[in-house]
This record gives structure tokens, C-alpha cells and sequence, in this order.
């Protein structure tokens, strides 16, 4: 019962913390928030979405849909804890034709996106609940955006995963 009641303290607390809004991508978002919802649930992190490796690249590139990668990091570190679903969301396959590589979170806002018509935002919106998140996450842009870096030389490269190769 008191546990309960913690929880509710606890909860009523964060609400009244600050307004924090961040803009990122990668790991460093997501250790960033995984911190700062300590502190307030008055959280939006505003996402990139440019990332084309790994499981997301093949996910934007098999179905058409906006990278989930960093979107996915940003839900689990604003999960309310460390739970059975945060860590399942993690999971990555390292095995099975196809699935190796990709993260179950990956698979999941993907297929969410699918149930939900196609809507990125939408399918953001319904996997965060299921996490019971402390806060928002918004993608950037809903456009299919690729990073382009121009190089002192002259030279172009497209693709975030491909600017490291050069």
C-alpha cells in the first residue's frame, strides 16, 4: 500500500517539475533523458530521423517508413522503469533469416505504424503508451530526410551511415 502511495507522490512531484524540451539523435539523447526524467515528466524530445544503417536503415528502406531507431531509444529511456517491455523493446535479434539485427522495438513501431494506417507520429504516440512514458517524443520532420556532408575537398557523401566510411 505505501509503495502505492510513493508512486503517487512521486508522480505529482514530476508534474510540477520544469519544462524541458531537447533536439537530438543517437545515444546521447537518450542517456540524457534517461537521467532528466528523474527530475520532471515535462519532457518532449524532438528526434532525428536521418539515420539509413543498421536495422533501421533496412527498415526505412523495406517499408517505406521513417527510421525507428533513435525514436525507439528515446521511448525506452523515458520508460516510467526499467521494465520487462523496456528491456524487450531492446532486444536484438542475433539470429533468423531476415531478423538479424533488427531490434524487437524496431519491428514494433514499424508494424505499429503499419496497424495505424501509416502514421509515423500516430504509431510514436501509441507505442510510447506502452512503455507508460514520462514525457513526449516527436520525430523531427515526417519527411524521409537523408544527411548529405560536403567535405573540405569538395566532395559529397549521402547517408549518415556513409559519412564515417570517408
Amino acid at each position: 500500500f505505501f509503495e502505492f502511495l510513493d508512486t503517487i507522490y512521486h508522480k505529482r512531484i514530476l508534474e510540477k517539475g520544469p519544462r524541458i524540451v531537447v533536439v537530438g539523435g543517437g545515444t546521447g539523447l537518450s542517456a540524457f533523458l534517461q537521467g532528466i526524467k528523474e527530475y520532471t515528466s515535462n519532457i518532449t524530445a524532438i528526434v532525428t530521423v536521418a539515420d539509413d544503417g543498421g536495422s533501421s536503415g533496412r527498415l526505412r528502406q523495406e517499408f517505406d517508413v521513417l527510421p525507428p531507431g533513435d525514436i525507439r531509444n528515446c521511448i525506452v529511456a523515458l520508460a516510467d522503469s526499467e521494465t520487462l517491455m523496456s528491456r524487450l523493446f531492446q532486444f536484438r535479434f542475433n539470429r533468423g533469416s531476415g531478423l538479424e539485427g533488427h531490434s524487437f522495438g524496431n519491428l514494433f513501431i514499424t508494424a505499429m505504424t503499419e496497424v495505424v494506417g501509416g502514421d509515423f507520429e500516430k504509431a510514436i504516440k501509441e507505442s510510447s503508451r506502452v512503455l507508460a512514458i514520462r514525457g513526449n517524443v516527436i520525430p523531427a520532420t515526417l519527411q524521409k530526410v537523408r544527411l548529405i556532408a560536403e567535405f573540405s575537398d569538395g566532395s559529397r557523401v549521402t547517408g549518415e551511415s556513409k559519412i564515417p566510411e570517408k
